[in-house]
């Protein structure tokens, strides 16, 4: 499959990371016990390597999750430690573990801790008349709100990003279906399932 960047056309490396199981909420999705791999994505030639991406992917769930994200700097966005788009970066990871892009389902974002992306899971939970953190609340792009969520959450621009990628190579009518948000306690997940306009 081509049309799409490599991680070491910028320089990065994946390396075998230490599996830990995705929150709860993220594997009621496929519904089943499935096989994990568990990588790392790391800069290249330097004596300090940095973590910029960790993450988990299945085969057969047809799942990615992303554990860590850090990209770019927190305090300043601008001062990025790669050039690579975190959709970019997905979409590598997946082919990698010999998925083709059209078999994408869901993208997990586990244990969110991006601040733009809490208070935006934040805010839709009071826009829904959530009176308490604990639980989940689903957005469709039909939905009135959808459009202020993918202008506030990082990780919604992320999965719409991929989403035009995916359309681009695989030439098929991707859709976002849902992003389903989950908090519990100070526990923030989320959860984007993707389909095929029939």
């Amino acid at each position: 499959m081509s049309g799409y960047s490599t991680i070491e056309d910028f320089n990065l490396q994946r390396k075998p990371f230490l599996y830990s199981s995705p929150s709860e909420y993220i594997l009621q999705f496929p519904s089943k016990n499935y096989k994990w791999k568990a990588f790392e994505i790391v800069t290249k030639g330097s004596w300090n390597e940095e973590n910029l991406h960790a993450y988990d992917v299945s085969r057969s769930a047809r799942m990615y999750v992303v554990k860590t994200a850090y990209l770019a700097d927190e305090e300043d966005y601008t001062h990025r430690h790669t050039s690579m788009r975190l959709h970019q970066m997905i979409l590598a990871n997946y082919a990698a573990a010999g998925i083709e892009p059209r078999a994408f389902r869901y993208l997990g974002f586990n244990d969110i801790t991006n601040e733009a992306a809490r208070l935006s899971l934040l805010s839709e939970f009071q826009r829904q008349g959530m009176g308490s953190l604990d639980g989940q609340v689903t957005v469709k792009p039909t939905d009135p709100t959808w459009e202020q969520i993918w202008v506030e959450n990082p990780f919604v621009k992320c999965g719409v990003h991929l989403l035009d990628e995916l359309r681009r190579i695989t030439r098929e009518s991707f859709v976002i279906q849902k992003v389903v948000l989950f908090s519990k306690e100070s526990r923030m997940d989320m959860m984007i399932e993707f389909g095929v306009k029939q």
